[in-house]
C-alpha cells in the first residue's frame, strides 16, 4: 500500500486475542523510500500531542488516543531501497527492530550503504526515559560526501572515514 507517500509492503502476526496489551509476533516490513527527517518530525509531534493529552483528559472526536505502551512488538525485520538522513541519501537498509513490556525500542543490527561505504549498528531508546545509546560502525564512508551532507563541512575533509562511535 502507500502511506505517507511511501509504497510500503507489509506482513505480520499477532497474538489472536484483543486484550491490553497488544502483542504483535512478526512483522515484515519493506519501504520503497525511508525519511528519517520526516519519521523524527513525526516522532516529536507525538511526542508533543501525548504531553498535551496528559494535560487535556479526552479528545474531542470521542476516540481514545492510541496509547504506545500498550503495544509489546517482539520481532520486526524492516527493508527499505533509499534512506535520507538530512541531506544525504543511503541505500539497502536492513534492520531488526523490537519493542518491550518495559517500552525499550530496540534497532539491531541495522546495515546501510551510504556515502560509497557501509554503516553498521545499533540504536535502543527507552521512551519513558529517554534515555537512548547509538553504535555505529562506518566502513570506507566518503569523507567529504558524509561532512558536507551531515554538517555542513564543505570542502574540509577529503578521503575514505572508517570507524566507531558510541
Amino acid at each position: 500500500g502507500v502511506l505517507l507517500t511511501n509504497n510500503i509492503t507489509l506482513a505480520a502476526t499477532a497474538q489472536n486475542k484483543l486484550t491490553l496489551p497488544y502483542v504483535i509476533e512478526d512483522v515484515q516490513l519493506k519501504l520503497a523510500d525511508l525519511d528519517i527527517n520526516k519519521l523524527t518530525a513525526t516522532l516529536r509531534d507525538l511526542e508533543a500531542e501525548a504531553s498535551t493529552r496528559k494535560k487535556v483528559p479526552s479528545r474531542s472526536s470521542g476516540i481514545p488516543a492510541f496509547d504506545i505502551s500498550q503495544v509489546i512488538l517482539k520481532n520486526a525485520d524492516i527493508t527499505a531501497d533509499t534512506i535520507t538522513v538530512r541531506n544525504i541519501r543511503a541505500n539497502n537498509l536492513v534492520a531488526n527492530i523490537s519493542l518491550d513490556e518495559k517500552m525499550l525500542l530496540d534497532i539491531n543490527k541495522f546495515k546501510f550503504n551510504i556515502a560509497e561505504g557501509t554503516v553498521t549498528g545499533r540504536f535502543t531508546n527507552n521512551l519513558l526515559t529517554r534515555a537512548v545509546t547509538l553504535s555505529l560502525n562506518l566502513d570506507r564512508a566518503n569523507a567529504q560526501m558524509m561532512t558536507e551532507a551531515l554538517f555542513d563541512l564543505k570542502g574540509q575533509i577529503y578521503g575514505s572515514m572508517t570507524g566507531n562511535v558510541n
